[in-house]
């Protein structure tokens, strides 16, 4: 990607943090001014069940009160209208549906992060190991052969030479050579 690709999406993704932090701010003030409101007033009741109520109480309010609370109600259409209209802008973000579950847990995403990077570090481990595996079972498996069949297995040899250079993995654990690493099973193989 480039340098002007990765500023374009980032430019993209702060607008609409941007955008957002101001909807919400926006939205808290409204609730604020609702909650006023409806105290100054005294006209709507704590369980006011229906929209249509509402809107009939608040409309007997005084004007100073029902004008600032108009402007804020325009504020949050506005809002919304605003995320609605750059919705096509991220139309080719994927965000998967275990992140936001994450989310509605009220756990912090970056955990989410972490989780999928250590599930892929132990899947890693577990593939290297199973690859391992295979290599000690060729080696043995030529060893016993050359030795039941020596001819057949010099036949093989030269048709399929065996590949003596190690094969180098880094290590993603960071904690130096563990028993089921590649380098220390191809010391096991030589000395077989």
């Amino acid at each position: 990607m480039s340098q002007q690709q990765q500023s374009n999406l980032t430019s993209k993704f702060d607008n609409l943090e941007q955008t957002l932090e101001v909807f919400i701010e926006n939205c808290r003030h409204l609730c604020v001014i609702t909650a006023d409101f409806q105290s100054n007033s005294g006209l709507l009741p704590p369980s006011a069940g229906s929209a249509s109520s509402a809107i009939a109480a608040i409309s007997g309010g005084n004007s100073n009160s029902q004008m600032l609370l108009n402007q804020k109600l325009q504020t949050f259409v506005q809002g919304l209208l605003e995320l609605d209209q750059s919705k096509h802008l991220y139309k080719d973000v994927k965000i998967p549906l275990e992140l936001l579950d994450y989310v509605d847990n009220g756990k912090n995403p970056q955990f989410y992060t972490k989780d999928i990077m250590e599930s892929c570090l132990q899947k890693n481990n577990q593939t290297r190991g199973k690859i391992e595996l295979y290599r000690k079972f060729r080696a043995h498996l030529l060893k016993e052969l050359g030795e039941e069949l020596p001819e057949e297995i010099k036949l093989y040899r030269m048709i399929r030479p065996l590949q003596e250079e190690p094969v180098s993995v880094p290590t993603t654990t960071g904690q130096g050579s563990n028993p089921g690493s590649i380098a220390g099973s191809q010391s096991d193989m030589a000395e077989k």
